[in-house]
């Protein structure tokens, strides 16, 4: 089938034979050229292909971004959009804290801690930070978090707990029951059954169990606490009995 083409010029049919490969010649002397009309088509179709490929990877970055933050994938938009211009602010590193909080995800907490706490450093942040390196398992990098904590505040008596467990886990004692020990003395009443038992569990994991015995006697002492960590004492009188 011979191709059709009317003249862009005088309107008329162009005849078969001035349709040549290169150009188009009509009898009223009007030329097209056919390479850049091809050219153009071909650049068209190009563009049509870019785009419907660049909606497929935005339609599956919409799905990743949605499967990652569910409800909250609007309201982190304007938090993402800073962090990409570096324009990231206190409150927005805060709000995006508090989303992460609220889906329990704490690699994303930590993310935003470390953001935090390197741009807007603050005891706050820095306490926060220490906390969840000891639970993720980071115990060096909380320990140096930590420490610097309490010399900046020394009644900060969450970040001292955390550093008093901390130094159980890498093995020191000393450290541990000196941090312990200053806990005591301050008696931080929302504290004192949960450092009682962190630090008898430390004192039995290092087989100083005298000393974790005493300890659990003391603790004993206050009211409403007659009965606490009966299991750690029936296991430490067994294992003294065992040394014995």
């Amino acid at each position: 089938m011979s191709e059709s083409i009317q003249c862009p010029s005088c309107h008329q049919e162009i005849e078969g034979s001035r349709i040549l490969d290169y150009s188009i010649i009509c009898h009223c002397g009007h030329t097209v050229d056919r390479i850049g009309k091809i050219k153009k088509q071909t650049y068209r179709r190009a563009f049509l292909t870019g785009l419907l490929s660049l909606s497929g990877l935005l339609l599956a970055l919409s799905l990743i971004h949605i499967s990652k933050w569910g409800s909250h994938s609007v309201e982190v938009l304007p938090i993402l959009s800073a962090q990409i211009s570096g324009n990231l602010s206190e409150k927005l590193l805060v709000k995006l804290d508090a989303i992460c909080k609220n889906k329990g995800n704490l690699e994303c907490r930590i993310s935003a801690l470390e953001k935090l706490n390197n741009h807007f450093p603050k005891v706050q942040y820095k306490a926060q930070l220490g906390h969840f390196y000891f639970a993720y398992g980071s115990d060096k990098k909380a320990a140096l978090l930590l420490e610097d904590v309490i010399s900046k505040d020394p009644t900060h008596f969450q970040a001292r707990y955390d550093l008093a467990r901390v130094y159980g886990h890498l093995g020191e004692v000393e450290l541990s029951q000196k941090q312990f020990r200053k806990l005591f003395a301050e008696k931080p009443n929302t504290l004192m059954v949960s450092v009682t038992q962190a630090y008898v569990s430390m004192l039995i994991t290092n087989k100083l169990y005298h000393e974790a015995k005493i300890t659990i006697h003391e603790a004993r002492k206050h009211e409403g606490t007659e009965f606490i960590l009966a299991k750690e004492l029936q296991l430490i009188e067994t294992e003294l009995l065992a040394q014995n």
